[in-house]
């Protein structure tokens, strides 16, 4: 089963910017989705908000690594 992490970059000024990338397990999607919220973190700094979440593309399951 493949996992595809989904992102969204929203801008201060509303400018969208979004995309995916597909991994082998679930486990590898999480590693990159708390990637991204690092870089999140950093660009926070530049009102640049980014959200993500990986999902299954056998069964529509969603995980959020960052989800607590």
């Amino acid at each position: 089963m493949k996992w595809v992490l989904l992102w969204v970059a929203m801008g201060s000024g509303g400018s969208l910017t979004s995309g995916s990338a597909q991994f082998d397990t679930p486990e590898a999607c999480a590693a990159a989705q708390k990637l991204h919220a690092g870089l999140g973190m950093k660009l926070s700094m530049t009102s640049i908000n980014i959200r993500s979440v990986c999902v299954s593309s056998q069964n529509g399951e969603h995980k959020d690594a960052l989800a607590n």
